[in-house]
């Protein structure tokens, strides 16, 4: 048979397949519609640009994913991309309470960029990155070491998620989105009509963790913990640890696996980036970041992960002092005469115990550096402020 009635002959059954497809197609577009318009209207599948613009153009943004992978370190990047601030936070979550507000008069200069590096090789990337321009270097930064960062186990103990592909733009990742919507059953059907309202605080939520949820990021950066938590905190006065941290700990799972102790060569590569960001001119400050009591007894007691502990506490600062990083240890609330009450759950500090934090680490900054620059008078009395908290020195703000 010739080519071309080979070529006149597939043709109408191509369009025949073609069409089938459509017909298989359209009902199911039908029905992912009004999910998508639910994760278009709440910002949930916006692209971290997109998000980015929204949170610096509103100050009362509150960003946060729900069902969507929440990658943290493309939305935080794109945020740093437009605020080109002098004083970043980077770590994991557990810095996520350092406000702009505790920055004075730098405060409009200052970004909590907590979740862009959540591994000693997360923090290579965000070096590399400066270096090379992609973004914005700082003037200060503040780094949150959490002791799973040189933990000694196979292979890097976080995902780089530096190199994600942005899930906004992923169909299969919108389809999986609307699964866990369903199977959530937690479907915001009045988004599907009406833009999402301002919630607590009033705060006007983007990504449907904000909407539903009342938590996310601010326009500085830090993350709101969500009103349901502090009006539980006002109503009993007490400590939970809403996360099981000591629990983990007890049990040596999550970040709590049974580990010999500290991988020193990551403690060098720590070091290695450390040192390049202060050849560039950056202020370089190493901050161990707070346990409540309960977790930090669980973790010094444990069997399996005691020596880890006594490294992390003894070996580690005395390495970094060497390498001309102190680090300021901040283990738990006793340090600055609190107890677990200035705790959200068991390793995430509220922002009182955060700002005595911030004053310690000026204290501690040399004579003519940017952070020795801030006002500690002003930081003191933000602890004085109606409506403080241990949990928030404000209210909806």
């Amino acid at each position: 048979m010739c080519p071309s009635s080979t070529s006149s002959s597939s043709g109408p059954a191509v369009r025949r397949f073609v069409g089938r497809v459509a017909l298989f197609l359209v009902p199911l577009a039908i029905a992912a519609a009004p999910f998508e318009i639910i994760l278009w209207r709440s910002g949930e599948c916006w692209p971290a640009p997109r998000a980015a613009d929204a949170s610096i153009k509103d100050s009362r943004a509150l960003y946060m994913r729900r069902y969507l992978s929440q990658q943290f370190t493309l939305y935080k990047a794109e945020m740093i991309r437009r605020r080109s601030p002098d004083v970043v936070i980077l770590g994991s979550s557990r810095v996520w309470q350092f406000r702009s507000f505790m920055f004075h008069p730098v405060e409009d200069r200052a970004y909590n960029a907590g979740g862009l590096t959540q591994s000693v090789r997360d923090l290579e990337t965000y070096v590399d990155w400066t270096m090379r321009g992609k973004i914005p270097k700082p003037r200060v930064v503040i780094l949150g070491v959490d002791p799973w960062w040189v933990k000694r186990a196979e292979g890097d103990t976080a995902v780089d998620r530096n190199r994600e592909w942005d899930e906004g733009y992923r169909p299969v990742a919108h389809f999986d989105g609307i699964r866990a919507m369903i199977l959530g059953g937690r479907i915001p059907w009045s988004l599907v009509f009406h833009r999402p309202r301002a919630g607590a605080g009033n705060f006007h939520p983007l990504g449907l963790a904000a909407v539903q949820d009342g938590v996310g990021f601010r326009n500085d950066g830090s993350c709101f913990c969500g009103e349901a938590i502090l009006e539980e905190f006002k109503a009993t006065r007490a400590f939970r640890d809403r996360l099981g941290v000591a629990g983990h700990i007890r049990a040596m799972t999550s970040q709590f696996t049974p580990t010999p102790g500290i991988d020193w060569s990551r403690v060098d590569r720590l070091a290695a980036s450390l040192r390049r960001l202060r050849a560039a001119g950056v202020e370089v400050y190493v901050l161990l970041p707070t346990f409540s009591e309960e977790a930090a007894t669980a973790f010094r007691n444990s069997s399996g992960l005691g020596t880890w502990w006594q490294e992390y506490v003894d070996a580690f600062p005395a390495r970094m002092a060497q390498a001309g990083f102190p680090c300021l240890e901040a283990l738990t609330p006793s340090t600055y005469g609190l107890d677990d009450t200035s705790m959200i759950d068991g390793y995430h500090p509220g922002e009182l115990l955060v700002s005595y934090i911030v004053e310690d680490l000026v204290r501690r900054a040399p004579s003519g550096s940017l952070l020795r620059s801030l006002d500690v008078d002003h930081l003191r009395a933000l602890r004085t402020r109606p409506g403080v908290t241990p949990l928030a020195l404000s209210s909806g703000e």
